[in-house]
């Protein structure tokens, strides 16, 4: 038996809509999956509302200078609803906050950088 997240989920102040299987979304931007998103209304020039007002979009919790439409919807994990923001937002986004939840790619591996030249004057150096 294999679990599955539900579409929506409710919590104390926000409500969670995961977007990892939409597949009305899939090849599209944020701006596709935030059309999908009950109570969120975009506009046929991608301006975003919610309850009549702009909301503050925020990504993985932090404000950010990226526009919706360079957001692939496939690294989108879940949108996040925040219609009564708590004090934790300084009373930012009055008519509600979105935050773009991205998915995370763990992946275990190794970094590292090997630098090496070779001169006319035949000389040589390894980094």
């Amino acid at each position: 038996m294999v679990g599955e997240k539900p579409a929506m989920t409710m919590e104390i102040d926000k409500r969670v809509f995961n977007v990892e299987k939409n597949l009305a979304s899939m090849g599209g931007t944020a701006t596709d999956v935030l059309r999908q998103v009950p109570s969120v209304n975009v506009d046929i020039d991608g301006n975003v509302s919610v309850r009549n007002g702009s909301p503050t979009i925020f990504i993985d919790g932090r404000p950010s200078t990226l526009t919706l439409d360079q957001i692939p919807a496939d690294a989108i994990q879940s949108v996040e609803v925040v219609t009564n923001p708590s004090a934790k937002y300084d009373a930012e986004g009055m008519s509600g906050i979105l935050n773009i939840v991205l998915k995370k790619n763990r992946k275990a591996g190794i970094n590292g950088l090997i630098q090496g030249g070779y001169t006319s004057t035949k000389s040589s150096n390894l980094g």
